[in-house]
């Protein structure tokens, strides 16, 4: 799933890029999908990987082996940020980061607890329940995503140094305080007059 959508942003780079241009407030989530599950896969298996450099330290395991897990966990680490940076280049944060939170924290978990075998505590204990509860919700607020609704255009700010715009042209209740200061901006610019003077 990782190379796939790997592939997919190479080959509709420009599409993609120009989507988010387009629509900055309110990207289309399948696009916005594609780096965040990139960037929180690789980072699930670079956690994988740490975690078992831990392990090894911690029931003293042989350096060989130690040695052989950090270039993955290197490697890993780089693409994560690689494609957290680009998700972030591309999308306003408060629209990418829950995202690429919400896939990652699933990740860590779905995968570390098969990787690790812990699925066999919670099905024996009886916890699977809370779990699919929780996993159901997260995934609910990924999918409300694609609810959000574009924001209004922001009006045009209220600026006094405008030559071809006056205060009576905002539609604001501020619109009286400007008035004063744009005829006192007039008042003091100076006048250019025309010279009628002409030599024979």
């Amino acid at each position: 799933a990782t190379a796939a959508s790997v592939t997919y942003m190479s080959l509709r780079r420009t599409d993609i890029e120009l989507s988010a241009m387009t629509r900055p407030t309110n990207p289309k989530i399948c696009h916005v999908f594609l780096p965040a599950f990139a960037a929180a896969s690789t980072g699930c298996i670079a956690n994988i990987f740490l975690k078992v450099v831990g392990e090894l330290f911690a029931t003293h395991g042989e350096m060989w082996q130690i040695a052989a897990c950090l270039p993955f966990l290197a490697t890993l680490g780089g693409a994560q940020l690689n494609y957290l940076n680009r998700g972030l280049r591309l999308y306003m944060q408060t629209v990418f980061f829950p995202i690429y939170s919400a896939l990652l924290m699933l990740s860590n978990t779905v995968f570390g607890m098969i990787f690790f075998r812990e699925y066999e505590a919670l099905l024996d204990q009886g916890r699977w329940i809370g779990f699919a509860a929780g996993t159901a919700l997260v995934v609910t607020g990924i999918v409300m995503f694609t609810l959000r609704r574009a924001e209004a255009k922001p009006r045009a700010p209220l600026s006094p140094n405008a030559s071809s715009t006056t205060a009576s042209s905002f539609n604001s209740p501020n619109a009286d305080l400007w008035e004063p200061l744009c005829a006192q901006e007039k008042a003091e610019q100076p006048v250019l007059y025309e010279s009628s003077i002409s030599v024979v």
